[in-house]
Formats: structure tokens, C-alpha cells, sequence
């Protein structure tokens, strides 16, 4: 040690006719015990050390277990060395205690296997009877889901990682909507069309009129996340105001009035 250098070169200096010798060593020797540091407490370090003696490879995502295990080993070197400072020992204290804390637990076979069957089910789907808006949320899932079966990663994919990815794909299985179908709402609206207003009373085909002019309007604007859900709602106004029709009562050629 720095402390042990110094005194055997001052026991040295004791016999030397040099006073600069003399002088030379003292210096050394005090700056020696003037750095002296006392050895820092590892209690703490050691009892995080053994909270995770049980801890098991295998139950861990490979890549918080790596990073586990180095801080553990840079500990345990600390406590083996037996001069640690308090500020090292605290240092890997903080460090353990965080890699400890971020151990994952691992996804199971089982957990991937359902995530990779759910992704198989979302795959399967015919793409074009849906929005592309709702379409595009599941895609999304479907990615991050397809990267996390993917078997160099399984060891790395985490319990939560999983969760997310599962919650990730029903939402957006549960929000599909289907694609409107213009075809069924353009026939219905056909049918209505050639009506003539003088033929039923003002109010009621005031109602298939508007519910005509809402349909004509949802068709111009064509758009692609139009659902069906919304083309089905104008399809039955349609056919409500057309059932609601009221004929005006036939008149007289002559006189131009009702016909009783």
C-alpha cells in the first residue's frame, strides 16, 4: 500500500546523512497517512446481494438477467477486495438495487404461442372489407406483435412485452369497422329517386327527401373510411321515409277536387 511504501522508505531515510532525504521521506510519509481512507461499510451491499440468491436464470428475459448479473459480479468484486470506500460500495449499491429491480420476468411458450395464433387470426382477415383507417391500427399490432414470436428473440420477450402486445391486438380487433358498401346504398337510393313529390303529401316526402339528399351527399363524398354501419343508417331512412309515404287522395279532372 501507499502508506507501507512510505514508511519503509522513511526507515530508510533514518540512516541517510542527506537532510533533503530526511526531509523527502517525512513529506511522503505524511501525505501517505493524509490519504488514508477508511474502508467504506459493504452491509448493505451484501444484503442486496443475497436478496437475489435465489434468482434463476431461466425466469428472466436474457437481456435484464445480463445486465443483472454484471452489476452483481462488480459487487460481490468490491466485497471480495476488501477496500472499498462508503462512496463504492454506495455507488454499486444503487446500481445493483436497479438492476435488481429491472429483472423481467419472461413470456412462457404458451403466452407466445396464443400471441402468434392471434396474429395468424388478424392475417387471415380479408383486408378490403374494412376501413383503412381501422385497418391501419391493426397492422400496427400485427407488426409489433409478429416481431415479438420471432424465435431469436423468445428468450428476450418479457411477461409485460406480451400483455401489451395481446391488449395491443384485441383493441384493435375490437375496433375494426367494415367498409361501407356503396353498391347496396346506390340501390336504394335508385329506387326512391323516380318518386314524384305531387303524388304524397308535403311532409312526409319533406322526409325522404332529406333522407335522399344525406345519401346523395355520403356517396359524393366517397370516402375510403366510410363504414358500413353509417351507409347502413342511411339505407334505412331511406326505407323508413319511403314506408311513411303518404298518397295524396286522387282528384277530380274536372273540378280539382278530392274524389270521394
Amino acid at each position: 500500500s501507499i502508506l507501507s511504501r512510505a514508511y519503509e522508505e522513511a526507515k530508510a531515510a533514518l540512516s541517510a546523512t542527506n537532510q533533503m532525504a530526511v526531509d523527502y521521506a517525512v513529506t511522503t510519509i505524511y501525505d501517505a497517512i493524509a490519504s488514508l481512507a477508511l474502508r467504506g461499510d459493504t452491509t448493505a451491499l451484501e444484503a442486496e446481494i443475497a436478496k437475489y440468491a435465489a434468482a434463476v436464470e431461466t425466469s428472466y428475459t436474457t437481456s435484464s438477467w445480463a445486465a443483472f448479473v454484471a452489476a452483481r459480479d462488480a459487487a460481490s468484486a468490491l466485497i471480495t477486495e476488501g477496500n472499498a470506500s462508503d462512496d463504492a460500495a454506495a455507488t454499486h449499491l444503487e446500481t445493483l438495487a436497479a438492476a435488481g429491480a429491472g429483472l423481467a420476468e419472461k413470456a412462457t411458450a404458451e403466452n407466445l404461442a396464443a400471441l402468434k395464433a392471434k396474429y395468424e387470426e388478424a392475417k387471415a382477415l380479408d383486408k378490403d372489407l374494412y376501413t383503412p383507417q381501422t385497418m391501419s391500427a391493426l397492422n400496427v399490432a400485427m407488426r409489433d406483435a409478429n416481431a415479438l414470436t420471432k424465435e431469436e428473440v423468445k428468450d428476450d420477450v418479457s411477461v409485460a412485452q406480451y400483455e401489451a402486445a395481446m391488449k395491443a391486438m384485441t383493441d384493435a380487433f375490437e375496433a375494426l369497422e367494415e367498409k361501407a358498401d356503396m353498391s347496396a346504398l346506390q340501390a336504394a337510393l335508385d329506387e326512391v329517386l323516380s318518386l314524384s313529390a305531387s303524388k304524397y303529401t308535403k311532409d312526409s316526402f319533406t322526409a325522404l327527401a332529406s333522407a335522399i339528399t344525406a345519401a346523395q351527399q355520403f356517396l359524393s363524398d366517397n370516402s375510403k373510411n366510410a363504414t358500413a354501419e353509417e351507409a347502413n343508417a342511411l339505407i334505412a331512412a331511406i326505407t323508413s321515409a319511403k314506408e311513411a309515404l303518404v298518397e295524396l287522395a286522387p282528384r277530380c279532372q274536372e273540378c280539382h277536387l278530392p274524389v270521394r
